[in-house]
């Protein structure tokens, strides 16, 4: 019996009460706010790319989130939106408060994009910590209000943001990126460092001169394992870029596609650059603007003027053919003369 007993309490029992949950409290940087009142700012540094780097680069990265939650609402869908205008600039100012940063267009451009990536990292946080099971499938059921997170969400704004997930398109969706990133043919294997700070860490490990490296080089170095391995096929992509930067000239490249995106056989996408992470453009790469498709009205000014110079070749042609049947007419009017003045004067022979 008392071995029954044991046998009914094992199987009552967790699955595994050694895998327990971490919990940590809410990200809030009040060290920033006591400095701030203190009158202290920090210094930040950008690399050759404008790409935010140095000691105070992951401190200013997760003061962002921190003010993405409290003026951002999750349930704001699209980070382009222009009710969002006034919110960004308090972010904004909050940041221009305590850190040293120019306040100019590119330096604003640059946060506010990384402050659009943190509110779509936050928005898919809760998604798949309240909304979804141990499976990354959605529950069925009403999640909990988290309360833990009460200073940043209202309980109407996590109402309206669970239906707008519960949504039958955006779990289509939800479902397409899960299936693509749940394999990935090269793995990132940095965590949080981004391209930027790995780019920094290996120019002053190697004591290097030089302000930035090639994108496949720092492709292939976030790609090498805790242990220093690179795999067969991440060894051979590199490689073939060795090769294609040595035959493809700078132009060539500007104009078409890196010799990473060549070597990978995939597309570039429009204002980032693979292998150079956050913030890095082509424009800011190359120096150059990459060539990119005309507008509506570029291309309706160039039929225009298409649609000008053949009326023109047009005119031009008639003008040449008249001139043509007018110098043929002439010709023969000639010529019926001369056989006219041949006939009245016959030849005298001696």
């Amino acid at each position: 019996m008392a071995s029954d007993q044991e046998n009914s309490q094992d199987a009552n029992a967790p699955d595994d009460t050694s895998e327990k949950e971490i919990t940590r409290g809410i990200t809030i940087m009040k060290s920033i706010i006591r400095d701030r009142d203190k009158a202290v700012t920090y210094n930040v540094n950008w690399n050759a790319d404008n790409q935010l780097i140095g000691s105070n680069a992951a401190k200013l990265a997760s003061y962002i989130g921190t003010l993405v939650h409290m003026h951002i609402p999750i349930t704001a869908t699209r980070w382009s939106n222009k009710e969002l205008g006034s919110a960004k600039d308090k972010i904004w100012t909050e940041i221009l408060r305590s850190f040293n940063i120019e306040d100019t267009t590119i330096r604003k451009k640059y946060i506010l994009q990384l402050a659009g990536k943190r509110h779509r990292g936050w928005r898919t946080f809760l998604t798949n910590k309240y909304l979804k099971d141990k499976e990354i499938f959605f529950v069925e059921y009403d999640p909990e209000y988290p309360v833990k997170y009460a200073i940043f969400i209202t309980e109407e704004e996590w109402v309206a943001f669970v239906a707008q997930r519960r949504d039958e398109n955006f779990k289509k969706v939800s479902a397409t990126n899960r299936e693509r990133s749940s394999n990935p043919t090269y793995a990132y294997k940095k965590g949080r460092l981004g391209y930027a700070r790995l780019e920094e860490k290996i120019l002053d490990e190697t004591k290097s001169d030089a302000t930035s490296l090639p994108p496949h080089v720092l492709w292939k170095e976030a790609r090498v394992g805790k242990d220093g391995t690179v795999r067969d096929d991440v060894q051979h992509i590199y490689d073939e870029c060795e090769t294609l930067s040595q035959s493809i000239s700078t132009a060539e490249d500007q104009e078409n596609r890196s010799v990473l995106s060549r070597a990978l056989n995939v597309p570039e996408y429009p204002g980032r650059v693979r292998g150079k992470g956050h913030g890095c453009t082509p424009t800011s790469l190359y120096k150059n603007p990459r060539r990119k498709n005309p507008s509506n009205q570029e291309v309706m000014e160039t039929l225009q003027a298409l649609q000008a110079q053949v009326l023109q070749l047009q005119k031009d042609n008639e003008r040449y053919r008249c001139m043509e049947k007018c110098s043929s007419q002439l010709k023969e009017t000639s010529e019926k003369a001369s056989i006219n003045c041949q006939n009245k004067f016959p030849e005298v022979f001696a």
